[in-house]
C-alpha cells in the first residue's frame, strides 16, 4: 500500500489538546499524522469520518493557514491547518473521494494487513454448536435441539443457519410459525441459564394486525419453550414476554398488521412492554449528548444529561435487562423478548442480560463469543446501521452495495444570496438504508453496568472503546455486514475461477483483541481459583433477593441498578483529555506499512449542482447540526422519501466553492448523510459522530 498524499508542516488541533505540528500522510484507507515532536501518532480511517469541512483561510503567527475540520463517527474531531491553498485542495479532494466507498470490497478490511502476525484466530472464536453445548443444551438438558431448517438461509434469510428451538416442535411447525413473525425470525434460543435450565428466547413480532390474527403453531411453539423445564415460575410469577418497544409504537405496527401477543392466545405468561425508544429517537439523544459534550469545558452536569434523554434511554435498558435477569434466575420464569423486527433493541436486552447472569461472558473470550452470537449471527444489521458504504440515489443508484453520501456545493440563491445545495447519494438493497444508534447505546449499558461491578469484569472499558471503533472503522471484517448469510455468500474475485471468502480476505477483531489481550485486561478482576467460565469471585453487595446494585449470594449473578449512571467520558469526552493516545489510534496505527490484501480502492466523486433532492427530515436535522447551516423546507414531508425544496443559508458570510481556495472563501463540506426509508413523518435521524 502506497502512500497516495503526502504534507509536512501540518498543524492539528484536536479537542483541548496543545496544537501539534507534524507530517500528514494519506493512505488508500486511511489519515495519518505523525508528531514532529515524537507524540503518539494519530490514525483515522476514511469509513469512520462523518464530515470534512474545508473552512476559509486563517492566519496565525504571521502565516496564512487553509483549515480542513474533520468529524469521525467515533468522537473524534481534528482540524488540520495546511500552509498553502492548492495543497489544502488536493487533500480535501483525496478525503473527498476517499470517504465515497460504493461497495463492499472497498471497506479497509480487505486492503488491511497487522504489521505482525495474529497469534489469535480470531474467526474461530464462535462455534454455535460448542457454545450452546456449554450452556447445557444436550449435555444437561434434551429439552432443546439443533435445527437445520435454515441450513441455506431460505427460511429467513436474516437468521443464522443453526437455530436451537425445542425438542417437541418439528421443522414443518416452524415453516408455519414463520408465516406469524416479521421476517420469519422465530422464537428460537439465546441463552439457556446454568442454575436452573431456564431459557432467554428472542424473536420478532407476530403479525396480528386489526384482525387479531392468531397462529396455533406460535402459539405451541412459545408454550414449548415455557414448558421446557419440570419446575414452574416461583413467587407466584409467570414465564414473560418482553415487548422492548413503548405502546404507541406497537399500535402502529399494528395498524400495518403486525403487533404484540394477544395473551388470550399465549397462555401462562404475562405480557411486559420496555418503553425503549426506536432508532430514530435514540440518535436524536445521541445529537444532543454529543452536542453538550463538545459544547462544555470537559464536564457536563447531571442535569444537561439529563435533558439530552440519553440516560433516560439507556435507564430504560438497564431496568429491562434486570427484569430479565431476576425472572431467570429469582423465579425460574422463561423470557421471550422481542421489538420489531428483534435486530436491534432485541440484541441490546438479550446481551446485557446474559452478561449479568453468565460470568463466561465477562471474560474476554466470552464477550467475544456473545457479540457473534447474538449481533452476527442473530443478524443485526451493521452494514444498514452504520452506513458504511456510498451511492448516488439521485442518479438511480443500482448498486447492490447500499449506502450514501452527501455533497454541499456552490449555488446562488434567487435573492443572491448564498446558499446550497445537497446532494444526497444513496443506493438500497431492497431494505431500507439506515444509520448506527444500537450499539452505542448497547455498550453505555455495558460500561454502567462495568462500572457497578468493577470486580467481575475480566476485560476493561478501553475494550469497549475499542469495539465502538471498530464498528465505524471497517478495518476488520466482522461488523460490515447485515446478516449471517451475507457473511458466508460474500467473496473476493481472485481471478476468473477463484473467489476469497469473507475468512480468508479480512482479519477478524478478535484475532487483534485475543492476541493482544493483555492490553484490554482489567487490573480490579478477581478470577475464580478454579474455572472462568463457571463463577467470578468478583465483590459486590450480596442480596438474594435480587436488589438493583447487588450480586448474588455466591457471586455469580449481577443486578444492575440505574440509581447513579454516569456518563461514558472515555468514550464520549475523548477529546477533551490531554493527550493524543486512545482506543483508535491504538486499534488502527498497526496498519500504516500494510499490503494490498483485497481488490484495489476505488474511488468517485460526482459533481453536485441540483438544489431539488430527495431528502427526509433526519437528513436535514445532521446537515444543520454537523455544518452550522440553517435550514427551511418549502413543504412538511409526508413520506421519507417526498422531494421537497431545501433552502440552506449559512450561518456566516462568503461563498462556496466546487474548485480552489481562495481567501475568503467559505466551506466546502463532505458527508455522510443517512437515508433511512422508514422513518416515520417528523421522525429526526441523525449520524453521531461515534457511528
Amino acid at each position: 500500500m502506497e502512500i497516495q498524499y503526502k504534507v509536512t508542516d501540518v498543524a492539528l488541533d484536536r479537542g483541548r489538546n496543545p496544537r501539534t505540528f507534524g507530517t500528514l500522510s494519506l493512505w488508500p484507507s486511511h489519515l495519518q499524522f505523525v508528531p514532529s515532536d515524537g507524540g503518539s501518532d494519530l490514525t483515522i480511517t476514511y469509513c469512520s469520518m462523518a464530515t470534512i469541512d474545508k473552512k476559509i483561510a486563517t492566519f496565525c503567527s504571521g502565516m496564512t493557514f487553509f483549515p480542513i475540520f474533520i468529524s469521525t463517527r467515533s468522537f473524534i474531531n481534528v482540524r488540520l491547518y495546511l500552509n498553502g491553498d492548492q495543497v489544502a485542495f488536493n487533500v480535501f479532494s483525496i478525503l473527498a473521494k476517499s470517504i465515497n466507498v460504493v461497495s463492499l470490497d472497498q471497506l479497509y478490511a480487505f486492503s488491511y494487513l497487522p504489521t505482525s502476525h495474529y497469534t489469535a484466530h480470531g474467526w474461530d472464536v464462535f462455534d454455535v454448536e460448542e457454545e450452546y453445548r456449554r450452556m447445557g443444551v444436550g449435555s444437561r438438558t434434551d429439552a432443546w435441539r439443533i435445527s437445520r431448517v435454515n441450513e441455506h438461509y431460505e427460511f429467513a434469510h436474516t437468521y443464522p443457519r443453526l437455530l436451537v428451538v425445542p425438542a417437541k416442535i418439528s421443522d414443518n411447525v416452524l415453516k408455519h410459525t414463520a408465516k406469524f413473525r416479521s421476517k420469519a425470525r422465530i422464537p428460537a434460543l439465546s441463552y439457556l441459564h446454568k442454575f436452573n435450565m431456564v431459557s432467554i428466547t428472542r424473536s420478532s413480532q407476530p403479525m396480528v394486525g386489526l384482525r387479531n390474527n392468531r397462529s396455533v403453531q406460535d402459539e405451541k411453539l412459545v408454550e414449548c419453550i415455557f414448558g421446557s423445564t419440570n419446575v414452574a415460575p416461583a413467587n407466584g410469577k409467570y414465564n414473560l414476554i418482553i415487548d422492548a418497544r413503548p405502546i404507541l409504537n406497537v399500535a402502529g405496527q399494528r395498524a400495518m398488521g403486525a403487533g404484540t401477543e394477544s395473551m388470550e392466545n399465549y397462555r401462562g405468561c404475562r405480557l411486559e412492554l420496555m418503553n425503549i425508544e426506536n432508532i430514530h429517537v435514540i440518535r436524536d439523544s445521541m445529537h444532543k449528548l454529543v452536542d453538550a459534550v463538545q459544547s462544555s469545558d470537559g464536564f457536563v452536569s447531571k442535569d444537561r444529561l439529563e435533558k439530552t434523554g440519553w440516560l433516560r434511554h439507556v435507564r430504560n435498558l438497564v431496568d429491562a435487562s434486570l427484569k430479565i435477569v431476576q425472572h431467570v434466575h429469582l423465579y425460574n420464569a422463561h423470557v421471550l423478548v422481542h421489538c420489531s423486527d428483534g435486530w436491534d433493541r432485541t440484541a441490546q436486552l438479550t446481551s446485557l442480560a446474559q452478561i449479568c447472569l453468565d460470568s463466561y461472558y465477562r471474560t474476554i473470550k466470552g464477550l467475544a463469543t456473545l457479540v457473534e452470537k447474538e449481533w452476527c449471527a442473530f443478524g443485526h444489521k451493521f452494514r444498514d446501521r452504520c452506513g458504511h458504504l456510498c451511492m448516488d440515489a439521485a442518479h438511480g443508484g443500482a448498486s447492490e452495495a447500499g449506502g450514501m453520501r452527501g455533497l454541499i456545493g456552490k449555488t446562488k440563491s434567487s435573492a443572491g444570496a448564498a446558499s446550497v445545495s445537497v446532494d444526497s447519494l444513496y443506493t438500497t438493497t431492497g431494505s431500507s438504508s439506515s444509520l448506527p444508534g444500537r450499539s452505542a447505546s448497547g455498550g453505555d449499558c455495558l460500561y454502567q453496568i462495568w462500572t457497578q461491578f468493577p470486580t467481575q469484569f475480566e476485560y476493561s472499558d478501553k475494550l469497549l472503546i475499542a469495539l465502538a471503533d471498530a464498528v465505524y472503522s471497517c478495518q476488520f471484517g466482522n461488523f460490515i455486514f447485515n446478516c449471517e448469510r451475507e457473511r458466508n455468500m460474500f467473496g473476493i474475485a481472485v481471478d476468473s475461477n477463484q473467489f476469497l471468502t469473507l475468512h480468508e480476505s479480512s482479519h477478524s477483531v478478535w484475532s487483534h483483541i485475543l492476541s493482544n489481550a493483555s492490553e484490554y485486561k482489567n487490573p480490579s478482576y478477581i478470577v475464580s481459583s478454579d474455572n472462568l467460565s463457571v463463577v467470578g469471585a468478583g465483590g459486590g453487595v450480596v442480596s438474594s433477593l435480587g436488589e438493583p446494585g447487588t450480586v448474588s449470594d455466591d457471586g455469580a449473578i449481577l443486578y444492575p441498578t440505574t440509581a447513579d449512571l454516569k456518563l461514558f467520558y472515555t468514550l464520549y469526552a475523548r477529546d477533551c483529555g490531554s493527550t493524543l493516545t486512545g482506543g483508535s489510534e491504538s486499534l488502527v496505527r498497526s496498519s500504516s506499512n500494510s499490503g494490498n490484501r483485497g481488490s484495489r480502492l476505488k474511488s468517485v466523486v460526482k459533481d453536485t449542482s441540483s438544489n431539488n433532492d430527495n431528502w427526509t427530515s433526519g437528513a436535514v436535522s445532521l446537515v444543520e447540526s454537523l455544518t452550522g447551516f440553517t435550514i427551511s423546507t418549502a413543504s412538511s414531508l409526508s413520506s421519507p422519501t417526498t422531494s421537497t425544496s431545501v433552502d440552506i443559508t449559512p450561518s456566516h458570510e462568503g461563498a462556496l466553492s466546487n474548485r480552489k481556495y481562495q481567501q475568503g472563501e467559505e466551506p466546502r463540506v463532505m458527508s455522510r448523510i443517512p437515508s433511512e426509508n422508514t422513518a416515520a413523518p417528523g421522525d429526526k435521524i441523525w449520524d453521531p459522530l461515534t457511528s
